[in-house]
């Protein structure tokens, strides 16, 4: 199963970006830091996170928005913010090396704010060691891309899509190479923005490999937006309504989704893409896949994890298994290990879950006492639609759902789906002498 997906499976809602997502620096050069917090799918820039966190702390240190590295070294930075009495976080990489031979870019101006169509020149001067001016050639970049275009001289051209990024200007002379950013900002209409959300959380996918996606735009009939489809960077893959086909080769990067409507409102969502052979995909996955279990029964458990990126390598750590409800069954030993025992302890249903810190990565039902088979009529369940689960039982069920926000409970084994995404649904005999547990994907 895929371990981004799992990573995001009931937090997803709320995220924190870290831009710029790596920063590679030398010792005593600095970088500005912009830090978003994205709920429900629309992202608002944070002015003062509750803290940042260099790991390991002699990397450098963050004063001011900006990030100053100090020794060699790789390792993360982790900026926490907190929203609505709890703390999410977001990471970018930490790159810190010495480069003697580097030049220095002076870039002006630092930072624009620019209106959409609007044209800018970035002025640029390359410095040596010494101080001294060189004829250099230089590169000028936009990141991400779908903010506008820079030509040669450095002249950016804003995009009709608001956001903010970076001009990325390079060079390099006999070896010696030098790298500078300026912040952009292209201006938004004053219009509320609309939460935009797109299913899966992230694509992981083979090279050339097609995948489905679906965007969920609430209060927002398709009819009635236009979307545009922004891939960083563009070699990636192609792109349409409902459809992503990856590009022959392996890489990582961003989707970006920028939806506009008939009176004004905006909305943007992004998506993380990895595109790697199958073999070397990130995977996180529990062994076994169903755990069927009468009281006082034990049975190991395994936690798989493969080709994961850096961010959640370093998590690993902070792994630990809990079981819902916790009087099911009881964890036997540390619960902090990629391998656990359980032991049963009363009959019913519920789920196993593998965390890391706060975060779900990985779940599979859990059936003590007796088995019951369930499904869901019809098939394909989408958002506002009702659903019925049915069983092999000759005694009525009480359900429960996971996430309790995700469907309604109507009673009589009906449910009417209230937003997408996947959801546990438990189906309880009476006196909780066992049940049966299904996964449903609810559709935009």
């Amino acid at each position: 199963m895929n371990a981004w997906f799992f990573f995001f499976l009931w937090t997803a809602t709320v995220r924190v970006w870290v831009q710029p997502q790596t920063i590679a620096l030398a010792p005593g050069d600095s970088v500005p830091i912009q830090v978003e917090l994205e709920a429900d799918g629309v992202a608002q820039p944070v002015e003062s996170p509750s803290r940042f966190e260099v790991l390991p702390p002699r990397l450098g240190t963050v004063r001011n928005g900006w990030f100053i590295a100090r020794k060699s070294g790789v390792g993360v930075l982790r900026a926490v913010v907190s929203y609505q009495g709890r703390e999410y976080a977001g990471h970018a990489a930490l790159q810190i090396s010495p480069r003697a031979d580097r030049l220095r870019i002076l870039l002006d101006p630092l930072e624009a704010t620019i209106r959409p169509g609007g044209t800018l020149t970035f002025h640029a001067r390359v410095l040596s060691l010494e101080g001294t001016e060189l004829s250099a050639p230089l590169s000028f970049k936009v990141v991400p891309p779908w903010l506008g275009t820079v030509d040669p001289k450095g002249t950016f051209r804003a995009g009709d899509v608001p956001g903010e990024g970076y001009l990325v200007a390079w060079t390099e002379v006999e070896d010696r190479k030098g790298l500078a950013r300026a912040k952009i900002r292209v201006l938004a209409p004053r219009a509320p923005k609309i939460p935009l959300r797109i299913e899966p959380r992230a694509f992981t996918v083979t090279p050339e490999e097609t995948l489905a996606f679906r965007i969920w735009t609430p209060h927002v009939s398709p009819e009635d937006r236009t979307l545009e489809f922004f891939l960083d960077p563009p070699d990636l893959g192609q792109v349409t309504e409902g459809q992503f086909i990856a590009g022959p080769q392996p890489g990582r990067g961003m989707l970006w989704v920028y939806m506009r409507t008939s009176d004004g409102r905006t909305g943007m969502a992004r998506v993380p893409v990895v595109i790697a052979e199958e073999e070397r995909l990130p995977r996180v996955e529990i062994e076994p896949r169903r755990l069927h279990l009468r009281p006082r029964e034990s049975t190991t458990v395994r936690l798989r994890a493969q080709n994961l990126p850096p961010r959640l390598r370093r998590l690993v750590p902070k792994l630990h298994w809990e079981v819902r409800p916790k009087v099911l069954a009881k964890i036997l030993g540390p619960p902090d290990r990629p391998e656990i025992e359980i032991l049963a302890r009363r009959t019913g249903v519920g789920l196993l879950i593998a965390k890391i810190g706060r975060r779900p990565i990985a779940a599979v039902p859990l059936i003590v006492g007796k088995a019951i088979a369930l499904q869901v009529e019809p098939r394909e369940v989408h958002v506002g639609e009702t659903f019925r689960i049915l069983s092999d039982s000759p005694a009525p069920l009480q359900f429960r759902v996971f996430p309790a926000d995700q469907v309604e409970i109507l009673g009589d084994g009906q449910f009417r789906a209230l937003q997408p995404g996947p959801v546990w649904i438990f189906g309880v005999l009476p006196e909780k002498r066992g049940g049966g547990v299904l996964r449903v994907e609810i559709l935009p």
